[in-house]
């Protein structure tokens, strides 16, 4: 694996983890899922967060697990690229989720491939 994949992982991991976290400790980021119409998801969305930027950072000792949460956070972030194209929101607003789509996309990519 190399050191730049290596990165990617542990930066994508430490920031699901904190934007996992975030959601418990700020109203206004709860708000944005309210904003979307989606405050039922909140909840949900913040511990699979959690759960995917774990399973990142385990994923560097237990392939199996990077395969899965990369897939399981490009799928979620390409829901919330949905989700803020339904609201309207700007490019700049939207470009995080696209980023990290695209990141844990690569990294999916990546750790398949890496099995080969």
């Amino acid at each position: 694996m190399s050191i730049l994949n290596i990165i990617l992982i542990l930066f994508t991991g430490f920031a699901f983890l904190f934007y996992g976290v975030y959601y418990f400790r700020s109203p206004n980021f709860r708000m944005e899922f309210k904003r979307f119409g989606l405050q039922k998801f909140g909840l949900l969305t913040a511990w699979l967060e959690i759960l995917g930027g774990t399973g990142l950072l385990v994923g560097l000792i237990i392939h199996f697990f990077l395969v899965l949460s990369s897939l399981g956070l490009a799928v979620l972030m390409l829901l919330g690229v949905g989700a803020r194209i339904k609201v309207r929101d700007t490019f700049l607003q939207t470009f995080p989720a696209l980023f990290f789509m695209l990141m844990n996309f690569y990294l999916f990519l990546f750790s398949i491939h890496y099995f080969d």
